[in-house]
């Protein structure tokens, strides 16, 4: 009977202790020693800050103390024309795009060369069902077609 009122009050006891003693097995397993505190220590402090290790290795390049800083020159906005010249413009690119893949086709077709003809003949597909869709296309995407094909920038 004794031995019952002992269970009892271990088991009560696991069960307030139960969050304390799962706390205490994951600060058992963590690594105290001086190497896991100098890796923290290293650490840089906030998202895009460099660390000391960082600083030493770019201080010690041999390229100097100077830091190459390219300048990215800025873009004028595009002036794009009306979307009646956009679709007359990609129309026209594409054609033409459509009769050098023909007559590559042909090409490939006399000389044999099917893996060439088969990616030839499927570009030329491409390229008729992107002016079949020229005529129900949106104005983005239209500009995005007229970049490519017009402008290529």
């Amino acid at each position: 009977m004794a031995d019952d009122k002992q269970k009892q009050k271990v088991d009560s006891k696991d069960e307030s202790d139960h969050v304390d003693a799962s706390a205490a097995s994951t600060y058992d397993t963590v690594d105290t020693s001086s190497d896991a505190s100098e890796f923290a220590d290293n650490l840089p402090a906030e998202a895009g800050e460099k660390s000391k290790e960082d600083k030493v290795v770019a201080s010690s390049g041999k390229s100097g103390a100077k830091d190459d800083v390219t300048k990215v020159p800025e873009l004028k906005p595009i002036q794009f024309p009306s979307p009646r010249i956009m679709k007359m413009n990609v129309e026209n690119a594409l054609s033409h795009e459509k009769a050098h893949l023909i007559s590559d086709v042909e090409k490939y077709d006399r000389k044999g060369d099917f893996f060439e003809l088969n990616k030839a003949v499927a570009k030329v597909r491409e390229i008729s069902q992107t002016i079949v869709d020229l005529a129900l296309m949106t104005y983005d995407a239209l500009k995005g077609l007229w970049m490519k094909y017009v402008y290529k920038e």
